[in-house]
Parts: C-alpha cells; sequence; structure tokens
C-alpha cells in the first residue's frame, strides 16, 4: 500500500485536511476539506462495508478512493 497524498485545493491552492464524522460499525462517514476558512472546498464520502461490519481493509481502500477523488482534476482524470 503506497501513500497517496492530497493535492492543494483546486480553487485556492491551500492544503487540505481529512477528517471523519462518525461510524457505526457498518459505515464510516467523513470528508476531505481545505484548510482555508475563507475558500470552503468540501468533499463527503463515506466507506460502506460488503460484509456486517467494516474491516481494515475496506476501511483503507475507502480513504484511497476518497483521497484518488479529491486528487482529480478536470482534463486529468487518470492522474
Amino acid at each position: 500500500m503506497s501513500e497517496i497524498k492530497l493535492k492543494p485545493c483546486p480553487f485556492c491552492g491551500t492544503l487540505p485536511y481529512t477528517s471523519v464524522n462518525g461510524s457505526n460499525g457498518k459505515k464510516i462517514k467523513g470528508y476531505i476539506q481545505c484548510n482555508n476558512p475563507h475558500c470552503g472546498a468540501l468533499m463527503e464520502f463515506e466507506i460502506k462495508t460488503e460484509s456486517g461490519f467494516l474491516r481494515i481493509n475496506e476501511v483503507i481502500d475507502g480513504f484511497n478512493k476518497a483521497e484518488e477523488a479529491w486528487n482529480r482534476r478536470a482534463g486529468n482524470e487518470t492522474d
């Protein structure tokens, strides 16, 4: 597993952060947000399990997919 680095905000260039809102054992809700209080760019994500409870590999895969989605830019969908 390789670490994914978040790209700066596509609107203002400030570095973002990842946060988790909550978990109930079957899903995790969170977001990636720009750290600039005047920007407000936010991308919510949800990690759901296929089984009855979340497994660590599902959590890691979910965070990786959320980070890849944040890093995707128009015209560079494969980056």
